[in-house]
This record gives C-alpha cells, sequence and structure tokens, in this order.
C-alpha cells in the first residue's frame, strides 16, 4: 500500500562525520511498512537551491513504528541536503510511500547465510531489517554485516554488540577495498550465502569483483541504490555520441516521440530522457539522469520486478500494463515496451523503454466496468424486484408488443410465460366491463398509455386463459427515454375483493342512508308545525332554539341526501334520463332557486350564455345538480358583497362552463385533494362551519361519467374558478334503478 501524507521535522543526530539521523513524526494518522523499504521525501520549499529538484530517496533505518521514521543522511553539501539538515522542529516534509522491496528475513528463497555488506549512511536499509530481527526469525540463517568505515568509527556500535550476544548478528569491520582477509567470509560456504550490498557506484564494483573472483554469483547477489560497473554497459559517452547529430532520425524520433522514451544502462540508470518522458513523469530530465526508474516506478509489487529484470537481463523484451506514479505522487497507468539493447557479441548492454501513458483509457474502461457493474446490479435488483412483487407486471412496446412479464402476472391471467411474450397483449389477455361487454382495444388503458403517452388507471375485469375472470386494479405508465416513447409498463392486482367490500360499503351507506331520511323528514315535518304555531305560540326564545333545530336538521338531510347520490352513482344504480335542454331556462332556473342564498351576504350571481346555443340533450336533474354544487361553493366560500360569475359557452364539439368567484380560495398543499370525498379546505372549515365535502365529488363523479372532465385554478384570498366541459352531443341515456336525489 503507498502513502502521500505530511510529516513533521522532528529532530537530526549527528552519528558520523558529515552522518546524521533524522527523524520525522507524522501529523496525523499511521504509516505501515516493512524493513527494508523506502520512501520519497519532498521538501516544500528548499532553503538553498539544487539542481535535482525538491526530492529525494531515502531508506528508512528505523524499525516499522507507527508514528514516526528515521533515514540517513549524509552530507553531502548538496542544496536539498543543505535545505533538510538546517530545518527547525516542526517545519512541514511530503512522504510518498512506502515502496522497495519487503521484509528479506521473511524470503523463503534465501540461503541459509545472509551477509549484508554496507558502506557508511547505505548500512539503512541493513539497519531496518537488523533492528527486526529475533531469534525466531532468523532461525536456520546466519546474519552477518560487513561494515565499511574509513575512520574505524561504527554507528550504532553498542546496538551491533547486544545483536552479537544474541547471536543473532555476526559483525566486521574493514575500510579499503573490500576483500576476504580478517573477514567472516573465509569461515563461511558461500555456495549458501545471499549478498545484499549497498554503497556507491565504486564501493558495489570492486566488492562484487571481490565476490566474483571467489566463484560467487550475481545471482545471489542484491544491490541497494547503486551497481557494479559493467564493462559491456552503456555509457554517458555512447548516448553523447548518439545525440550529438541534431539530424540523425533515430535521435529525432526518439526526440519528437509523444510516448515517454528513456535509455538506461545494464543498471537501469537512465542516461537518456526525451522531453514526453518529462511532460509525462513530472521530473525535470535534471532529476531524471543518473537515476533509476524506481523515480516514477516501485508500486507494482516485489515480484512483479524481479521477473521482470530477470526476464531482461536473459535479453528477452517486457511488453505489458503498468501503473506508475508521476512526481507529485498521483498514480498513472502506461502500456511500457521495454528492450535490451544488443551488443554484436550477443551482451546486454543496456535498455529503452517506451511508455505509453494510457491513464485516460484505464479510467474510462474502469469507468464503464464499474457501471456495467452497477447496470447489472440494478437489473438482478429489478428482477428479484419484480419476481417477488405481489402485482403482475408487464413492459410492452410501442407496438403493444409484450416484452417482459414477471411470474405473478403469469400466475395471475393463466397463460404461460411464452404465450404472453412477443404477442400483442390486448389481443391475448381481453377485457370485459361491468356489464359483461368486452371492451374495444382502443379503450383498454393500456392502448390510452401507448396512444398519449400518459400515464392511466382503469379497472377492468381481465378474462384469464380458462375463461374465469377477476377485477384488476391496472396502472399503465409510459416508458420515456429523452423525451421520446419507448413504451410502458402494466401494472396490475386482483381487486375482487376490494370491489366486493366497496360494493358492500356503498350497499350499506345507501341502506343506512335512506333509513335515515325517513325519521329526518319526520322531524322536519314536526319542526315545522312547531314554528308554524301548531302546537301553539312560541316564546321569541324558543322560536330561535327551534329554528337552529330546523337548520341542523337540514344540513343532517343534505348530508344524508348526498351519501345517496354518492352511493347510486357509485354502484351504477342512477338513471340517466337526457331530453333536449335549453341551458337559459335551466341556468335562470338555478339562479331563482339561489335568490335567498344571494340575499343573506348580499352577493350577486352574473350569467353569461352564449347566444343561439342549441338544446342540449342533458339530463337537467343530473347537470342542475353539477351546477348548483359549483354555485353553492361559490356563494359558500366568498366574502359578503361579491360576484359570481358563470358562463357557458360552445367551444370545439364540446360545452364549456365555469363558475368564477373572489372568494377564499384553495391551499396549493391541498389542490390534490379537492376532489376527494369529505374534503374541506383547512382555510374554510373555521369560517363556515356547515358543509359536507361531498359536492364536488359528485360533482366530478356526474361529469366524467357523461364523458366530461372537470378542473379548477386557485389562489388563496383571491378566488376560485372551476372549469368543466360537456360533449355537446348530450350525455348517453343509461337505464338504472333510482334518479338523483329520490
Amino acid at each position: 500500500m503507498q502513502y502521500f501524507f505530511d510529516v513533521e521535522f522532528l529532530e537530526k543526530k549527528q552519528i558520523g562525520k558529515d552522518i546524521y539521523e533524522v527523524i520525522l513524526s507524522l501529523q496525523k494518522g499511521e504509516f505501515h511498512f516493512k524493513p527494508g523499504q523506502y520512501i520519497w521525501l519532498t521538501i516544500p520549499k528548499l532553503t538553498f537551491t539544487d539542481a535535482k529538484g525538491n526530492r529525494r530517496a531515502f531508506s528508512i533505518s528505523s524499525v516499522p513504528d507507527k508514528n514516526r521514521i528515521s533515514l540517513i543522511v549524509k552530507d553531502t553539501k548538496s542544496g536539498y541536503k543543505n535545505s533538510l539538515l538546517n530545518l527547525n522542529k516542526g517545519e512541514k516534509l511530503q512522504v510518498a510511500g512506502p515502496f522497495g522491496s519487503s521484509f528479506i528475513l521473511e524470503d523463503k528463497v534465501l540461503k541459509s547465510n545472509i551477509v549484508f555488506i554496507a558502506k557508511q549512511e547505505c548500512i539503512a536499509p541493513f539497519l531496518s531489517i537488523l533492528r527486526c530481527a529475533t531469534g525466531k526469525e532468523t532461525e536456520g540463517k546466519q546474519l552477518f554485516l560487513l561494515f565499511f568505515t574509513t575512520d574505524g568509527e561504527i554507528f550504532y556500535k553498542e546496538e551491533f554488540e547486544n545483536l552479537e550476544s544474541q547471536n543473532i548478528l555476526k559483525l566486521t569491520t574493514f575500510s579499503g577495498n573490500f576483500s576476504y582477509q580478517n573477514s567472516v567470509l573465509e569461515k563461511i560456504n558461500l555456495a549458501e550465502t545471499f549478498f545484499f550490498i549497498n554503497g556507491d557506484q565504486l564501493f558495489v564494483s570492486e566488492t562484487v569483483k571481490a565476490l566474483t573472483s571467489k566463484g560467487v554469483k550475481k545471482e545471489a547477489m542484491v544491490f541497494g541504490e547503486n551497481y557494479p560497473v559493467d564493462e559491456n554497459n552503456l555509457s554517458p559517452l555512447d548516448i553523447e555520441k548518439f545525440v550529438s547529430d541534431k539530424n540523425n532520425l533515430g535521435f529525432l524520433a526518439i526526440e519528437q516521440s509523444n510516448h515517454h522514451i528513456t535509455i538506461t544502462d545494464v543498471n537501469g540508470i537512465i542516461l537518456f530522457a526525451n522531453d514526453a518522458a518529462q511532460n509525462i513523469t513530472g521530473y525535470t530530465k535534471t532529476e531524471l539522469l543518473g537515476n533509476t526508474p524506481r523515480l516514477w516506478g516501485g508500486i507494482m509489487g516485489k515480484d512483479f520486478y524481479k521477473n521482470l529484470w530477470e526476464r531482461l537481463k536473459n535479453g528477452k523484451s517486457f511488453i505489458g500494463q503498468m501503473t506508475n506514479r508521476r512526481k507529485n505522487g498521483q498514480p498513472y497507468h502506461t502500456i511500457s515496451n521495454i528492450a535490451p539493447i544488443i551488443n554484436k557479441e550477443g551482451s546486454v548492454k543496456g535498455f529503452i523503454d517506451t511508455e505509453e501513458d494510457i491513464t485516460q483509457q484505464v479510467f474510462f474502461e474502469e469507468h464503464l466496468r464499474l457501471k456495467n457493474i452497477t447496470i447489472e446490479q440494478e437489473h438482478q435488483r429489478a428482477n428479484a424486484l419484480l419476481e417477488s412483487l405481489g402485482e403482475g407486471v408487464i413492459a410492452i412496446d410501442l407496438n403493444g408488443i409484450v416484452q417482459n412479464a414477471n411470474p405473478t402476472a403469469v400466475s395471475m391471467l393463466g397463460f404461460t410465460e411464452d404465450e404472453l411474450l412477443g404477442k400483442p397483449f390486448a389481443d391475448i389477455v381481453k377485457a370485459e366491463n361491468d356489464s359483461g361487454h368486452i371492451i374495444p382495444k382502443e379503450e383498454r388503458g393500456v392502448t390510452k398509455a401507448l396512444t398519449t403517452g400518459k400515464k392511466t388507471q382503469t379497472i377492468h375485469n381481465y378474462i384469464r386463459k380458462d375463461g374465469s375472470k377477476f377485477a384488476a386494479g391496472i396502472i399503465s405508465s409510459p416508458i420515456i427515454v429523452d423525451n421520446s416513447l419507448q413504451g410502458i409498463i402494466t401494472v396490475f392486482r386482483d381487486v375482487t375483493k376490494e370491489e366486493e367490500i366497496d360494493r358492500a360499503k356503498t350497499e350499506f351507506i345507501s341502506l343506512a342512508s335512506h333509513q335515515l331520511r325517513t325519521p329526518l323528514s319526520a322531524v322536519k315535518w314536526f319542526l315545522g308545525m312547531l314554528l308554524g304555531g301548531d302546537a301553539g305560540k312560541l316564546t321569541p326564545e324558543q322560536n330561535e332554539m327551534m329554528r337552529n333545530v330546523y337548520k341542523s336538521n337540514e344540513r343532517m338531510i343534505d348530508l344524508v341526501n348526498s351519501l345517496l347520490n354518492v352511493s347510486r352513482i357509485e354502484s351504477g344504480r342512477i338513471i340517466v334520463d337526457p331530453v333536449p335542454t335549453d341551458m337559459k331556462e335551466l341556468l335562470d332556473g338555478i339562479k331563482q332557486d339561489l335568490f335567498v342564498k344571494l340575499g343573506e351576504k348580499n352577493q350577486k350571481l352574473t350569467i353569461s350564455i352564449e347566444e343561439n346555443l342549441p338544446k342540449i340533450n342533458l339530463d337537467p336533474l343530473l347537470i342542475r345538480q353539477v351546477y348548483i354544487n359549483l354555485l353553492t361553493n361559490a356563494l359558500k366560500y366568498s366574502p359578503e358583497n361579491t360576484e359570481i360569475i358563470l358562463s357557458v359557452a360552445k367551444q370545439g364539439d364540446g360545452l364549456l362552463s365555469f363558475v368564477k368567484d373572489k372568494g377564499y380560495g384553495i391551499p396549493i398543499k391541498e389542490k390534490d385533494k379537492v376532489f376527494t370525498k369529505l374534503y374541506r379546505g383547512e382555510n374554510v372549515v373555521t369560517k363556515v362551519t356547515d358543509g359536507n365535502g361531498l359536492g364536488l365529488y359528485l360533482a366530478k363523479q356526474i361529469i366524467e361519467s357523461s364523458k366530461g372532465k372537470i378542473w379548477f385554478d386557485s389562489e388563496e384570498n383571491k378566488g376560485t374558478t372551476f372549469w368543466f366541459t360537456l360533449p355537446i352531443s348530450g350525455m348517453q341515456k343509461k337505464e338504472g334503478e333510482v334518479k338523483l336525489n329520490s
């Protein structure tokens, strides 16, 4: 796992000539690493300028600690090192990492003897490993440290002596060139030994030369930052010759390529980098040259780099996708083509690395992959939901063809899935009305939703495959994509029991209302006699009380009559008996009936009727009830001295009427409730106490059963206008049992 986080400079300790231990503390969070790994340390603002920039790699010398890191720093007098060693406690730095090899003592491939050979400050990665070593971890292995010192001074001498006393480590110091003389190597089996060498290039080269002279193979050696000089190695002089001819087509092709191209020697030291390498990695050419690709690499895992390096050393190319990181810590993805440069004798002299930045492509591919996963998950959830629903769900295309049906739909309709899919739904699944007549295809809610693009709600009697029927409550909703109708989703459920309950409820209300009307009529008759003085003259106080009782009884009669009318319409028992009706005569009669009510609040009713309006085939009793309900509401919910306007005119193939008042209006949040049973606005219940909330519901039922429409517009405290239409062709005659208000 990699991090990119802030640390604070805590302190520095001098441990040798120009050698310091630098300790960093985490500002927050925890830092996890394995012994032997390294970090990149960035100083946000250098105190001293440095051509190599403000970022360097350091091996971690401390044991894994969640809150602090220690590094060993040699003061080379560079601008970076001077800036680092002159920091004050608490100054902020940035760390990227950890990177590099994992805990070497856990590697089961390593042989029984492990020898660390280090030169001065290059002991840092060994320190981290040795500080974690215990008897259990070193069981079966012997650890040796050969430490080069110019003045006999040994860093952390007491620490090493403590490890020796625990038989974990054997220490040998030396100066000058590395040799076997007076070293522990004279007494061990080199064939069973693994070497980890870290120091400058000259030190590493001399050490390797001495080891190979004793028969140690390079496969048994691992190096830190620097590698040994190879006589076949590509040199800066070779690159200088290559780039000296600015007209060389090979050089121009490499330099002007949009792909990152670097050339390294056999040890991975960068000798050449083109402009694209600079642009893609974020490092300047000065920072790149003389470094290794670990500048931008190191995050693919130990085994990947091990196999990659073995392949390249054997003269084979590598082509594949890699993940690297830019100087700012941002990861990026490449298609890398690393090829060995081989001389005439067949020896590898170096490598050329070509990398194409495919970060955007990987991003879009990953985005697409995640999107597909999300779509698939949504698809699976949708399928699971459809299969678990207690309602039937059917998807229908623009041609009315069934595209999908959930198990509930298949079970409820009695058809198999194969009998439904790919077939016209309206042809396969027939529907009847309450009279037992097949509903024409064009009148089905499914067809209307397809033709209008609007949601429909209907109740039909669906006919199953076996001929049995059930009452289905159906909602057909359009599927709209990019403002284009793609089909519909039809959801239906068996409402047979609900219909039976509604029917029983309606019959009960009808029966109860009918039974109530008789005693209420008797009460009205007796009250009328009392008020008329048939039982003797009443005192003024008695007269007032009796009139209040009379009014209350009238309201009760109105409620009972309204309930009766509602139950009759809902049950379909109302007789519709249209006759040619003169609208002026009808409305003049209504105005006369409302004369007393108009006078109570000094209100004015203005009626406007289009001239030469022909007689229309209407049931006067039903249509009169609609006008009465709308006008009564307008009078009731308007202040004194206001005008109510009633207009009737022909519009297209219909008759348009509207009733407009300047009353209390309807609150916005209640507009969806206006045509429901027993609705009364919150803003009027305290102003007007009488009213049963059934008038508008009843008006809507009458109009819609007559193939008309009703709607309204209202603004609170400014007034309301109700519009409704009726077909100019008139109402259809309907046989029934009772007339309205009978």
